[in-house]
């Protein structure tokens, strides 16, 4: 799947990109740690949110694979995250999340 073939409230199965930004890690209000990133790929770029475990786990420069996660908006723009179901590896060395 390729960042251009994204769709409000479906679900993301094999998107792979490089990270080209991340943010400073975050609380929301009730205290779940959450980090805001960019991901790109060559048709375009999203923002990506990790969450609890993922924070501070992957930087800029790493390639990663999203499988079975889920794309919606926020703030008026596309992002995507792991969800529940879904999960994150590095492309290249295959560590899981």
């Amino acid at each position: 799947m390729k960042i251009d073939e994204l769709e409000e409230n479906t679900q993301v199965n094999n998107l792979t990109g490089t990270i080209i930004e991340v943010s400073d890690a975050n609380e929301t209000g009730n205290g779940t740690p959450f980090q805001e990133a960019i991901l790109e790929d060559d048709t375009g770029k999203v923002r990506i949110v990790f969450w609890d475990d993922q924070v501070a786990k992957y930087t800029v420069g790493q390639s990663i694979v999203l499988i079975k996660g889920w794309c919606k908006v926020y703030n008026s723009e596309l992002q995507v995250t792991s969800g529940k179901f879904g999960e994150i590896k590095l492309v290249s060395s295959g560590e899981d999340e």
